[in-house]
């Protein structure tokens, strides 16, 4: 099929790999689709004529009876392989008919056999006349007439033809995944539910959720795909956004649930919302951020774990689901309310900095700045530096702090020349237009 030493012949690798199809060889199926879909296995392996190019409705269609083959394919009647070598019959057969087309050029020969010319009884000019060649009155030049050059354009039926072909290739490709969907290849039978699930414009298939969901159903049931399993929550979930059904939420919550539990972190994501929210399943705010805590720390995500630092400082409101009965208030209460806690709070603060995370880097600055009573003495010296932590990470917005405690020696040397430098920075980066105050001023920070 390589080619290797040998001339590359991918009709007959197709032929080859038809046989082993139609012997229920799934690779062999997954490569005939493959080589279809690619345009590597020319189309006439299937048609006997270029001319003999399915109508558009043949070439849409996605039934089995849409794909046809010629007297070519590689099995015959009696499950045997078809070679190309000629048999005797076949070459006596040649023989009469190259004997009868010769018998037919003799005969038009005959008919359209024109008399011999005598060129003596022609008549010709004069050997005294003169011949004056016709010449332009104005100038001694043979006259001649200019040409238009006209732009080369490919005629209409080249075109249709080639996207006729490119059509006919993609339903011969998508018949073989479904062959080898239909023998368990898990990637075949991937390909076909996005193919419902989402419409193909070049295979012309529309979509079509309920055979998306059968073949989506089958990868995760039989095969616990992932991917599977995450996108029939989104289907369930999403369903009908106009008229929420509790059950299709419940469904729904299943297989995220599955898939988190398989270690997919989106799914666990979409866990940690519906636990939130109470959507599928009882409101459960703690259970919500330990799933999130989980996944900041697998995906090392900064952002979501400054956020749960955020929540645990300034704590959540309580929020009661509607299913709330009234002897489970307490402690439906307990579980849908985040204490604040300051320890935990920087704990999470210091993971998200370690994360590389500029908005940590100053919401920890800033505490260390101003202090926190009983909990965080004041140290701008601390705050400076991770103020020009996060500048390095690309927050431009406590430049204006830094350059503050240079020209007045807060946390720091005084230094009145690097302060006028990053002024002047966030002159040249539009974050800031004044002037730099003096260095004898009172100065009053904004947080």
């Amino acid at each position: 099929m390589l080619g290797i030493g040998t001339d590359k012949n991918y009709r007959k690798a197709c032929q080859f790999l038809k046989a082993a199809a139609h012997q229920k060889d799934v690779e062999s199926m997954v490569s005939l689709a493959e080589g279809y879909g690619n345009g590597t296995f020319p189309l006439q392996e299937e048609y006997s004529d270029d001319d003999d190019y399915p109508e558009d409705e043949e070439v849409s269609s996605e039934s089995d009876s849409s794909i046809r083959f010629s007297s070519d394919s590689s099995i015959s009647s009696d499950g045997s392989f078809l070679s190309d070598d000629n048999t005797e019959s076949d070459i006596e057969n040649n023989n009469l008919i190259s004997n009868s087309l010769n018998k037919r050029i003799n005969d038009t020969t005959k008919k359209t056999t024109q008399p011999q010319v005598n060129l003596n009884s022609q008549i010709l000019p004069s050997p005294n006349k003169k011949i004056i060649p016709f010449t332009n009155s104005k100038k001694n030049s043979l006259t001649t007439t200019p040409t238009k050059s006209y732009p080369i354009t490919p005629p209409k039926s080249n075109i249709k033809k080639s996207y006729r072909r490119r059509i006919s290739l993609l339903n011969f490709s998508f018949h073989y995944r479904k062959m080898a969907a239909k023998y368990g290849h898990l990637n075949s039978i991937k390909f076909i539910a996005k193919a419902y699930d989402f419409g193909s414009e070049e295979m012309k298939i529309t979509h079509n959720s309920h055979l998306a969901q059968k073949y989506y159903t089958i990868a995760a049931k039989e095969y616990e795909d992932i991917d599977s399993l995450r996108r029939l929550g989104d289907m369930y979930y999403y369903h009908d956004e106009n008229k929420p059904n509790d059950k299709n939420k419940v469904i729904s919550f299943n297989y995220y649930q599955k898939a988190a539990l398989l270690g997919d972190l989106k799914s666990s994501e979409r866990v940690a919302h519906c636990l939130y929210y109470g959507e599928g399943v009882s409101q459960n705010i703690q259970n919500a951020y330990k799933l999130l805590l989980d996944i900041a720390e697998k995906n090392s995500d900064g952002q979501l774990m400054k956020y749960i630092g955020d929540e645990y400082y300034y704590g959540t409101d309580t929020v009661i689901s509607n299913s709330t009965k009234n002897k489970d208030i307490k402690e439906q209460m307990d579980q849908n309310m985040i204490k604040p806690d300051i320890s935990l709070a920087f704990e999470y603060y210091y993971k998200a900095v370690k994360m590389k995370n500029a908005s940590a880097c100053v919401t920890v600055g800033n505490h260390h700045f101003i202090g926190i009573p009983k909990y965080l003495k004041s140290d701008p010296k601390k705050a400076v530096e991770y103020y020009e932590q996060a500048v390095d990470l690309g927050d431009y917005s406590v430049i204006k702090l830094i350059a503050d405690c240079y020209l007045f020696g807060i946390g720091v040397k005084k230094n009145v020349e690097k302060a006028k430098n990053l002024y002047e920075k966030l002159k040249e980066n539009g974050l800031w237009e004044g002037e730099m105050p003096s260095p004898d001023m009172e100065i009053d920070f904004d947080f």
